[in-house]
């Protein structure tokens, strides 16, 4: 508020003083009549050199005005930082008020309290004096109200303490109110500036990727361009050099001809004038005597001697190659003629030559700085698409990161469905078990317990033995030549011990007799085929599950293999994330040391003009007592 009263003041001293411009009206002071006459008596280059001072001392002002308007809106921006600053100290003055309204409340309180004990006080000690003369047990009483009274100077002096330690804690925590609030709003300014600076970067990344792909559109066009005109000047040239070509190739034909043709004409014409010579033509001697001349008169004389002189002067000028008269005159006109307008043609070609040459040239220098704008723009575009590379790589490291959230999660479940699937085979292999024994039984109860149970026990146990040492995966009709081989490595083993054929008729005969359950070997074998069967297919069912729980779990055990790789990979990108964020925050430290220096620098600027302000003041202020 000083400030802008400040500045109220020298904006109206300012015009106070454009108002005494010689543009604006005559400048008239309440003078006397003696000044008046003085200043009537002045001379006319005082008034001047006046004038000129004036002048002076109104663009200083007025320069010193414009400067000070110029600063007044940094001022004015600290002036409101200043109300906003006095508006959040006015808020934490209003708390603070509060504060020490209720601890005025709480001290009343206490006040009052003490007042009341007092009075307590004073009232049993009035009575104890009222009583002490009567009753005997006057000494008890006294002791036991001195000592109250003791305990209640005690608490009073407690009390005291505590209401003074009560209100350093309040001044405490009132500064460190004040410190923390001026820390946070610090913390949120500084918050708020670094977004400000986030967005103001993101804002100039994308300008800068629309002003290069615009550029580059741009010159990618202007190169099209250039392409389609350089196309365009090596067609006309390809063109133009056809014409000269052709014009020279006509030009040489021509000349031929026209040489060719003087050659005959001159041939034909010495072959039939050349009589008229004097040295060897007899008509020419007969025409100088005097028996033609007699002939003829005068005038024909002297027409025909014109006529001899000049076949005489044109023959000469043939055989000097002078200027030609008569009928080759035309001849020789119309090759001049002919022969100025093929140089006119070479020159205007030789001249349209160089033009295009010289638009070679300059396209050439244009292409070349062209050539040269490309190569900056490639280079601001590669350094533009580095950036953009960093940019998108923060990105997709972000995605990565919830890419491997993902496939921790999927690995999790995997790992989950291996287990439920390595439930599923042991199940599996206890429900086989089970039926084997159960079919061991069914066979021991229906089956002679002297030879058919034991090869159905042997052979179990050699399919369970060879399924438990040699493991492999085979394919579907492996497990029928084991059994096979099984079978008859048990039926060989079994043959020496068993009996002759009649012991068996006599065994056969026995048990058809005494056994009612008894079976037929055929039934036996029939019966043994389908058990055969039945655990071949099973054996079939279990190795296809086996091949693809094995499957499944070295493709579970590649991915997290996979996962693992990429777990360490992320974690390196962590800490190259760790280390940028350090180097952010020492960014930030040295912004804020910046913040601090302008700060102060601003400090300093504030308190010059301050000065500066008071000087115009009583600069003006000294002008006007001067006027």
């Amino acid at each position: 508020m000083v400030h802008e009263h400040w500045f109220r003041h020298v904006i109206g001293l300012l015009g106070h003083a454009s108002q005494a411009r010689p543009e604006f009206g005559a400048y008239k002071p309440a003078m006397s009549e003696g000044v008046l006459s003085r200043h009537a008596s002045m001379t006319s280059s005082g008034a001047i050199s006046s004038a000129e001072e004036l002048s002076q001392k109104y663009q200083r002002l007025f320069q010193e005005y414009s400067r000070i308007k110029a600063q007044h809106t940094v001022l004015k921006k600290a002036v409101v930082k200043e109300q906003a600053t006095n508006s959040t100290l006015q808020g934490t003055v209003k708390e603070k008020e509060k504060e020490f309204r209720k601890l005025q409340e709480q001290v009343d309180l206490l006040k009052y309290h003490n007042e009341r004990l007092t009075k307590r006080i004073e009232a049993v000690q009035e009575k104890e004096n009222k009583g002490s003369s009567f009753s005997l047990l006057g000494g008890a009483v006294k002791k036991e109200l001195e000592k109250s009274a003791q305990a209640l100077d005690a608490a009073t002096a407690d009390l005291q303490n505590k209401i003074q330690e009560n209100e350093e804690l309040h001044k405490e925590m009132a500064e460190i109110n004040h410190i923390y609030t001026s820390h946070v709003n610090g913390l949120h300014q500084q918050i708020a500036d670094l977004e400000k600076q986030v967005e103001q970067y993101k804002e100039n990344v994308s300008n800068e990727q629309s002003d290069t792909r615009q550029r580059i559109q741009v010159i990618r066009l202007e190169k099209t361009a250039l392409e389609a005109e350089l196309r365009k000047i090596k067609d006309e040239l390809t063109t133009k050099t056809a014409l000269l070509n052709e014009n020279e190739a006509v030009m040489r034909d021509s000349d031929i001809k026209l040489q060719a043709e003087i050659e005959t004409l001159r041939s034909i014409l010495f072959s039939k004038v050349g009589l008229l010579d004097d040295s060897t033509n007899e008509l020419a001697q007969e025409l100088r005597k005097g028996s033609v001349k007699s002939h003829l008169t005068d005038e024909a004389q002297r027409q025909l001697d014109n006529i001899v002189d000049q076949c005489k002067n044109y023959i000469n000028g043939v055989k000097d190659a002078q200027s030609p008269n008569g009928l080759t005159e035309k001849i020789a006109h119309e090759l001049g003629i002919s022969i100025t307008t093929l140089r006119d043609e070479l020159r205007h070609l030789k001249d349209q030559i160089t033009k295009a040459e010289s638009q070679i040239e300059q396209l050439k220098d244009e292409k070349q700085a062209t050539k040269e704008k490309l190569e900056a723009e490639t280079g601001r575009v590669t350094h533009l698409q580095g950036v953009v590379s960093d940019l998108h790589e923060k990105f997709r490291q972000r995605d990565e990161l919830e890419t491997i959230k993902r496939l921790e999660t999927e690995i999790s479940e995997l790992e989950t469905q291996i287990k439920q699937q390595e439930e599923e085979l042991a199940q599996s292999r206890s429900e086989t078990n089970a039926l084997k024994a159960e079919e061991e039984e069914s066979h021991k109860t229906g089956v002679d317990q002297s030879v058919q149970v034991e090869i159905i026990v042997k052979t179990t146990e050699k399919e369970e033995e060879s399924d438990e040492e040699t493991f492999v995966y085979q394919g579907v009709d492996t497990p029928v030549e084991k059994t096979e081989s099984t079978l008859s490595l048990v039926l060989a083993e079994k043959s020496p011990e068993l009996p002759t054929p009649e012991e068996e008729v006599l065994d056969v005969k026995a048990t058809q007799l005494f056994d009612p359950n008894y079976l037929s070997p055929e039934e036996v074998s029939a019966r043994e085929a389908q058990v055969i069967n039945m655990y071949e297919m099973k054996i079939r069912s279990l190795n296809e599950s086996f091949q693809l729980a094995d499957s499944k779990a070295i493709r579970f055990h590649r991915m997290v293999q996979s996962m693992k790789e990429r777990v360490e990979l992320e974690k390196e990108n962590t800490a190259a994330k760790d280390g940028e964020i350090s180097r952010l925050q020492a960014e930030v430290l040295k912004v804020q040391d910046l913040l601090a220096t302008t700060e102060s620098n601003y400090k300093s600027q504030l308190e010059v003009m301050t000065d500066f302000v008071t000087e115009l003041q009583r600069e003006l202020a000294r002008l006007q007592g001067n006027a």
